[in-house]
């Protein structure tokens, strides 16, 4: 199962590598790669036994990223009330899962930084959120010794630094 889980997780890995270099101000597609990409995290932790919190947090991820499309494809923003509600899901499901725990704790943050990420109107506010988000679940793999999704976190915090030099700083220079 851990080798499974290490392909799932890899799989997942470029999905959210794609969306996480997407240039623009359309989130769509961003959106589609994230969901994507947060399923087969998810099915990563599950498949090898190791951080369920971050398990449940990337299915509860992909449910408010189907909501952030809809609202998305109808040019409309997401209510305050709809994003206190992720929030709040974010916290209940993660100490449910957990309890009350240090692991617990950087799962709830790295959530609040996703749900920061996925509100972004482009790719630049998207990746700079995403630097947060990714570092704070590199820290959570490290503590629950899931070392597959250490692996895509990680990179992925690498990935949303390169993105901001190469898309967002560029345009600063000239």
């Amino acid at each position: 199962m851990k080798t499974l889980a290490f392909i799932v997780n890899l799989i997942g890995l470029f999905s959210v590598i794609i969306a996480s270099l997407l240039k623009g101000n359309k989130m769509a597609k961003t959106l589609i790669l994230l969901w994507i990409g947060n399923f087969l995290v998810s099915m990563g932790y599950l498949l090898s036994g190791t951080g369920v919190a971050g398990a449940a947090s990337g299915i509860l991820a992909c449910i408010q990223i189907t909501v952030n499309y809809v609202f998305e494809l109808k040019h409309r923003s997401l209510p305050k009330w709809l994003v206190a509600v992720y929030m709040i899901s974010f916290a209940a499901v993660n100490i449910v899962l957990e309890g009350i725990a240090f692991s617990t704790a950087l799962a709830i943050l790295a959530c609040f930084g996703f749900v920061l990420s996925i509100l972004q109107k482009n790719g630049k506010n998207y990746r700079r959120c995403g630097i947060a988000n990714t570092f704070i679940w590199s820290i959570y793999d490290i503590v629950t010794h899931s070392y597959n999704a250490l692996i895509t976190h990680s990179v992925l915090f690498v990935i949303n630094i390169i993105g901001v030099f190469i898309h967002d700083l560029k345009k600063k220079i000239k």
